[in-house]
């Protein structure tokens, strides 16, 4: 298989898991900050149910996104694993 392909495969895998955690309701209010009207850059913040333990005191995650495009520059989650 091509890696571009592989590379294809993996994005929509990741995009359909994270869309059904959003769909399961595992993200809470997400805020949008669009650190300036000329940056190229936004920051998204939500509170997150572990899927693991929804019991559980939600996480606090956030991600930097290029407004353009959509992709993903930098992200942080307080769970363990980061």
């Amino acid at each position: 298989m091509p890696s571009h392909r592989r590379k294809q495969l993996l994005t929509e895998y990741k995009n359909g898991k994270g869309f059904s955690y959003f769909d399961a309701k595992f993200l809470q209010e997400v805020l949008y900050n669009p650190i300036s009207d000329d940056s190229p850059f936004c920051f998204l913040m939500a509170k997150v149910t572990p899927s693991q333990n929804v019991r559980h005191i939600p996480h606090t995650a956030w991600v930097l996104i290029q407004k353009a495009t959509g992709t993903i520059r930098s992200a942080y989650c307080t769970c363990m694993a980061g």
